[in-house]
């Protein structure tokens, strides 16, 4: 996610936010799976789901809906909702409630499937993450822990109950790619080798913006970008499939949204609540 506004103050602040995700109480009902039906197989080094930490669920409900036509199965009185997509679950929206004024705007927060949490968790740590919470297992949405790599960028790591949905080309709408925003990439590139096993090729510079991106078993699956912006901090941005480019980013703003960054074929957006979106065009056939 870009984020212009607010600085974070530390591990504490952004550790208040994740805790809306999984720090529930015992009583509170459990989350749902991530996949429509069990598949009983896992996409080990790719993201597989997309949880959105906002203060005001219905004011994010009515941004995103309309723009990427997405509908919503609202569980435990509205604090969590589930984002529904053709008829399949792609995310969610946490209800968190900003206590601070320094803590952190509204942020996307990926979720990595990999084959063990715990051993997962373990490496990330041994290869300069922080911990922001402990692995711990969620009902029906399987095990999970949340971790900032060393550059600051905030992700889960996920081994769902049932496994992790199909992998199918992303449909107009659908999450089409993850990018990761970083201040070195020699510090981001080692780290998510060790953790989810993953390559780099080559790093390209244009403008003066180092850019590459990750890949797993020779098949890309994230990009890797050194952000040009000094308070643009560390963060994971996801993309979402459109089909017109110029008509999103004018439906976008139509509905409050910002235009942060546009090009030939991406832009990235702020949604009202301050949550930063990217948007790309994709051919039928081609990779993301």
């Amino acid at each position: 996610m870009m984020r212009r506004t607010r600085r974070r103050t530390g591990l504490s602040t952004l550790a208040l936010v994740l805790l809306a995700l999984i720090g529930c109480a015992p009583q509170r009902a459990e989350l749902p799976p991530i996949a429509a039906t069990p598949t009983e197989r896992h996409r080990a080094g790719e993201f597989v789901w997309f949880d959105l930490l906002v203060d005001d669920p219905e004011a994010a409900k009515s941004f995103y809906g309309p723009l990427f036509g997405w509908t919503f199965e609202s569980l435990h009185d509205g604090d969590f909702d589930t984002i529904v997509h053709r008829g399949r679950p792609i995310g969610g929206i946490v209800r968190h409630k900003h206590e601070r004024d320094d803590e952190p705007d509204d942020v996307w927060l990926p979720s990595l499937s990999v084959p063990d949490v715990d051993e997962a968790t373990s490496r990330a740590r041994r290869a300069g993450a922080a911990l922001l919470r402990k692995p711990q297992t969620l009902g029906r949405r399987g095990r999970v822990s949340v971790l900032r790599d060393p550059e600051g960028a905030a992700f889960v790591l996920l081994r769902a109950a049932g496994g992790d949905p199909v992998a199918q080309p992303p449909a107009t709408g659908d999450f089409l790619w993850a990018q990761l925003w970083v201040r070195d990439h020699s510090v981001a590139v080692p780290f998510y080798a060790e953790v989810a096993g993953w390559a780099v090729g080559p790093i390209l510079s244009h403008d003066g913006v180092d850019e590459g991106v990750f890949e797993s078993d020779g098949m890309p699956v994230a990009g890797v970008i050194e952000t040009p912006w000094e308070r643009v901090h560390p963060n994971w941005l996801p993309y979402v499939r459109v089909d017109d480019l110029a008509k999103t980013v004018e439906r976008a703003q139509a509905s409050g949204g910002r235009l942060l960054v546009r090009g030939e074929r991406l832009a990235i957006l702020q949604d009202p609540e301050g949550a930063a979106i990217g948007i790309g065009l994709m051919a039928d056939g081609e990779a993301p």
